[in-house]
């Protein structure tokens, strides 16, 4: 997504560098909610932890998993995804 649309990108680097504290707190409040959704769990290749943040930990320090997902189907309600991949 981020290469394949520059623009956006630099829009999202640009935001972080004026406003770090509202763009990390989005971050936080998307990872409560694919947690919420039971999207965002511990697996093989990272550990989710909860303390004070959401922290997402690689299993293996030498290897960091590049995360790939749809994100309709990570931040929206799981009634909503069911039917949207129904269609």
């Amino acid at each position: 997504m981020m290469g394949g649309d520059m623009p956006w990108t630099e829009e999202l680097g640009n935001a972080f560098l004026a406003q770090r504290a509202d763009v990390m707190d989005a971050c936080r409040r998307m990872r409560q909610t694919a947690q919420r959704y039971g999207y965002l769990r511990s697996n093989g290749q990272v550990t989710v932890s909860n303390e004070p943040y959401i922290d997402i930990e690689p299993m293996d320090a030498a290897y960091i998993p590049v995360p790939y997902y749809d994100p309709i189907l990570v931040f929206a309600p799981p009634d909503q995804v069911s039917s949207w991949a129904r269609r």
